[in-house]
């Protein structure tokens, strides 16, 4: 399998934490408690912001599906802390399901349910989001979030979320 750098935060910062999008231990249907990783950091808001868990009872199933796609399958609690330098610190809940598929030709596409926090891991992905309507770091508690990255490294969000809140709006109330 692939692995591939990315973006989200249950989403993506549990698997950017874990080295993840690398598949688990067990394939099939057996489940795997994933490990907690250490804090991620973004820069965003005019600062850093640093990402800590604070409940992670996420599992994952990584599973081949007959058309040779990978796809690895994320549930449980998940409950991240969000802080940057001088402002104030937010708690916010990432506890649901979503899905990774790697595909044969290197594509990647991201199916996330609410609720997540998602922050940008380059520029590609800043523009993305932007051309989306969407900030670089947000927060979204309904909907989902679908993001297709093709082999040549384009990215598209597919499916936009809904009650989407900036997560330096958030850092300043």
């Amino acid at each position: 399998m692939r692995v591939r750098r990315h973006l989200l935060a249950f989403p993506i910062a549990l698997m950017l934490s874990v080295g993840l999008v690398a598949p688990a231990t067990a394939t099939g249907t057996g489940w795997e408690p994933v490990p907690d990783g250490p804090d991620n950091t973004v820069a965003a808001c005019g600062t850093t912001l640093t990402i800590h868990a604070k409940v992670n009872e996420v599992e994952t199933r990584t599973v081949q599906l007959a058309n040779g796609t990978t796809r690895t399958d994320y549930r449980g609690t998940y409950i991240v802390s969000v802080s940057a330098p001088g402002r104030r610190k937010v708690v916010l809940d990432n506890s649901g399901a979503y899905s990774v598929y790697e595909y044969a030709d290197g594509g990647v596409f991201y199916d996330i349910g609410a609720p997540g926090l998602i922050f940008y891991f380059d520029a590609i992905e800043r523009a993305a989001f932007a051309r989306a309507g969407l900030p670089p770091v947000f927060y979204y508690r309904s909907g989902r979030l679908r993001l297709s990255i093709s082999s040549d490294g384009s990215e598209r969000v597919v499916s936009r979320p809904r009650n989407v809140t900036s997560i330096c709006t958030l850092l300043r109330r």
